[in-house]
């Protein structure tokens, strides 16, 4: 897999593009999102050993159509603008996580591991594309935000469980990428410069 510094690397140059496409049963990644040339994978193949492919593409777009959005949003900023930063960062994360389902699309044989791995990828994507709708939606004042909290809170039956920063956040998805922060900050300096 590619490390975070060396996507930057990859995407410093390019425009805000799409890095996946999926047709039918077959999903195609750019070569912005692995390591050498566009390349298919038929998930046909996997889905008669791993049942839970079937989640996998409408997850990959959402991911794709995420980072697309915040490297729009990012391009639109001035660089002293601290979301411009955090925009960045969500983006790498996020083809971060479409550079690890490649990886795990290219074992040639389907077996048990390769199922745990996606189904880990699945948890993990979830998270960070219920992250990335939540950095997406407008903002609201101090009161709707304390009145959304807490019927999140009462619809998730967490009273006790305090909300997590927006800082924590972040650190929890690149923890789950296997991303240090100085690494972010490496990468998140190679696409300002």
């Amino acid at each position: 897999m590619l490390g975070i510094g060396s996507i930057a690397k990859k995407i410093k140059y390019r425009s805000c593009e799409r890095l996946v496409t999926y047709t039918g049963n077959e999903i195609t990644f750019s070569d912005a999102a692995i390591k050498a040339g566009p390349l298919s994978i038929d998930l046909g193949t996997f889905s008669k050993n791993i049942k839970e492919i079937v989640k996998v593409p409408e997850l990959l777009i959402a991911l794709d159509t995420h980072q697309y959005f915040f490297c729009c949003q990012a391009s639109d900023l001035k660089d002293d603008n601290p979301l411009k930063d955090e925009c960045i960062r969500i983006r790498l994360i996020t083809i971060s996580s479409i550079t690890t389902l490649h990886t795990l699309l290219c074992i040639p044989k389907p077996d048990k591991q390769m199922k745990t791995e996606i189904n880990k990828w699945i948890i993990n994507t979830t998270k960070l594309s219920n992250y990335c709708i939540e950095q997406l939606k407008p903002r609201k004042n101090k009161t709707q935000t304390k009145n959304i909290e807490k019927i999140d809170q009462l619809l998730n039956n967490n009273e006790n469980e305090p909300k997590k920063s927006q800082k924590d956040q972040i650190q929890a998805l690149m923890a789950e990428q296997g991303i240090n922060v100085d690494e972010m900050n490496e990468a998140v300096q190679i696409l300002k410069e």
